[in-house]
């Protein structure tokens, strides 16, 4: 009996920690416009801005009343979004069956144009003036060669054409992340709040940026076990107040499931990377593009932030708020967070991602440090944005960065020295002294992280640094402009490193921003071809036919065509090697795929002119999927949410083992007596 409680317990233990403890659920819904603002906009009498801003109204009682009997269970509104959108709670505790089949009755009301989960999303880093991440090849002691970003070079590019100007200058970065914090290194850099009615309870008397946390306990303005109904409505100033956990504060339903931590100030650490003003003589760090200007938008706080609050920040960074302008509109949106899931067309995520876009605003993620594919992932995997995967200081892909069609790699930091288990191979940025709650009186630090957080606002700085070269030029850009140069001047000399870690490899190249620099300066830049497909898809036996024309008006000559990394893939004609275009002429290239050859499933197709790369192209193959069985049927997953099902097959189990045990233990004892 005692070997049986002993298991009963274990079971039951181990049941109640698999149950999701948050007896809520938030979803973001997206309603239909009604007729009359149909005919309003379509007739021009309203402004999509308008048309956004009226639908951001409270909902109705009689709207939550239908919400909630169509759910079955009691709805309460939170918040508007930008979009139009409204985010509600669902006070009951689903499993994931339970979950879509709620978003499938959802969706087929007819009244709902879109709904979906409002993930929480995390910061993609781990806590850890060395700054290698800015050089290019440099020889370190006990370090050897290390290899970074190349910064170094660009900047003195931008001094002796500028130099009167500091480098980034003019350009914006909008840093949507925990906030900000008034270090001394960065607040130079942070762009300050003009409007009315902002008192900052920073300590220097001075707001900056806005805040969008909506939640007040993940804002740390409110305790831990305050209800969700306390709803916070968008406000002037992004201060970090701290994202830190404590012991009693996982004591609490909604972040039991949390990590303990001190504040990691991971805004000032991704802000420092971008603006911090340099070396003081005793103190500092130099940001990478020292002379832009930082628009901190605050959405993470503790245990992470929901997607709703980024994607109110994202609309408010391109000053397509409704009702809330932003008079200094971001030209770069740096994002290092993430959550599981992928990114599809559909979703608000990519929806506010294209909006961006469409506003001339280039969207920087991180890959995220999971070692697997951006696919599995968002915004990393959302269509258009800049994903940036991380290498380390030997020019290695780092070992916990996701991989697949990323678009850059960027310095992120090694998580253990070969040689001494230090930190100096990190990112070494700006943070705050608390280790809890914002306290002014504690004061400026720097710190050594190590993430695709920390590459992420490398590649933010880059662009802002070329987006500065070509407006002091005057010279035209948009996303496509600024994804050639950073493509087209990376290395893919990952020296004695590799390209892939022990999850899989990168498409992407290595940042170099001084050959970025010079690339623009020899007009090189205007010599792109257009591929007639971004993205290629094979599997099994099939072939597919990719062309690139070029749309320069002088001559391009391609020298040769390459594939990286994919081994499943193989060009079997080759059109375009050792050839000349003239403007407007294109060439082609037939690619196959077999299912009967092992090796890598991703890569990409690069066109050369000497070591300039002309066009990328990204390649998957996708292993044929198996016909279905006759027989039909299948094999179930048992989810992990509140329903009895593991409880129950838990039990059976230790139940089937103790009669085991007992009938063990009963034929040892007759064997004994004998």
């Amino acid at each position: 009996m005692r070997l049986l409680t002993r298991v009963l317990m274990y079971v039951l233990l181990s049941s109640l920690l698999i149950m999701r403890v948050t007896a809520e659920e938030r979803l973001i819904i997206q309603y239909k416009p009604t007729s009359s603002q149909l005919s309003m906009y379509n007739s021009r009498q309203m402004t999509n801005t308008e048309l956004r801003q009226q639908m951001m109204r409270p909902l109705s009682t009689a709207t939550l009343s239908a919400l909630s009997s169509v759910v079955g269970y009691q709805v309460t509104q939170l918040k508007p979004i930008a979009n139009g959108s409204h985010v509600v709670v669902i006070h009951a505790n689903l499993s994931s069956t339970q979950r879509q089949q709620l978003l499938d009755n959802l969706a087929k009301q007819s009244n709902i144009q879109h709904v979906e989960i409002d993930k929480l999303l995390t910061p993609n880093s781990e806590p850890n003036p060395v700054q290698w991440d800015f050089m290019k090849n440099e020889s370190l002691p006990i370090f050897g060669g290390t290899h970074g970003d190349n910064f170094i070079e660009a900047m003195q590019i931008w001094r002796n054409k500028y130099p009167n100007q500091d480098i980034g200058h003019n350009a914006v970065v909008a840093v949507i992340d925990t906030g900000y914090t008034p270090h001394e290194n960065i607040v130079s850099g942070l762009i300050p709040y003009t409007g009315n009615n902002c008192v900052s309870q920073n300590g220097v008397g001075q707001c900056y940026g806005y805040q969008f946390i909506s939640d007040c306990r993940v804002a740390g303005s409110c305790a831990a076990d305050s209800t969700s109904n306390t709803f916070l409505s968008p406000q002037p100033d992004g201060l970090d107040l701290g994202d830190f956990i404590s012991q009693s504060d996982k004591q609490t339903g909604f972040f039991r499931n949390c990590r303990a931590t001190d504040s990691t100030w991971h805004g000032s650490h991704v802000t420092g990377t971008i603006v911090a003003n340099g070396f003081n003589g005793t103190s500092g760090i130099l940001g990478g593009a020292y002379g832009a200007r930082v628009l901190p938008l605050r959405v993470l706080g503790k245990c992470g932030g929901f997607n709703s609050d980024v994607i109110d920040a994202i609309y408010y960074a391109v000053n397509d708020y409704p009702g809330i302008p932003n008079p200094h509109p971001a030209d770069v949106v740096n994002m290092s967070l993430g959550g599981t899931g992928a990114c599809n067309s559909s979703d608000m995520m990519q929806v506010a991602i294209n909006n961006a876009i469409a506003h001339n605003a280039v969207v920087v993620v991180s890959a995220g440090n999971e070692t697997s594919n951006i696919t599995n992932f968002s915004p990393a995997g959302c269509s258009g944005v800049f994903s940036v995967a991380a290498k380390g200081i030997y020019n290695e892909l780092a070992e916990y960065s996701n991989f697949g069609n990323t678009t850059m790699t960027a310095s992120g930091g090694d998580p253990v020295q070969p040689i001494l288990q230090t930190p100096l191979n990190w990112i070494l940025s700006t943070v705050w002294s608390s280790t809890e709650s914002y306290n002014y009186a504690d004061g400026s630090a720097f710190a050594f992280y190590v993430g695709t957080s920390m590459a992420a606002p490398h590649v933010s700085a880059a662009v802002a640094d070329i987006i500065a070269l070509l407006k002091a030029e005057s010279k035209t850009y948009d996303n496509t402009t600024l994804l050639s140069i950073l493509q087209n001047t990376a290395s893919f000399d990952y020296l004695n490193g590799s390209a892939s870690n022990s999850g899989g490899g990168v498409t992407s190249g290595m940042l170099d921003v001084g050959a970025a620099f010079n690339y623009i300066e020899s007009e090189t830049v205007l010599h792109v071809l257009t591929p007639s497909l971004n993205n290629v898809n094979l599997s099994g036996n099939s072939s597919i036919v990719v062309s690139f024309t070029n749309n320069d008006n002088t001559e391009v000559t391609v020298e040769s065509a390459e594939l990286l990394l994919i081994s499943k893939v193989q060009i079997t004609q080759d059109g375009c090697s050792q050839r000349t275009l003239q403007p407007g002429e294109s060439c082609s290239i037939i690619l196959v795929s077999r299912a009967s050859t092992s090796g890598v499933n991703e890569g990409s197709l690069r066109l050369l002119e000497s070591n300039t790369t002309l066009a990328t192209v990204a390649i998957t193959y996708t292993d044929p999927v198996p016909a279905a069985s006759a027989s039909g049927g299948g094999c179930s997953a048992i989810d992990s949410g509140n329903d009895m099902s593991m409880f129950l097959v838990l039990l059976l189990l230790s139940l089937y083992y103790c009669q085991l045990r007992f009938r063990y233990m009963m034929r040892l004892k007759d064997n004994q007596e004998l």
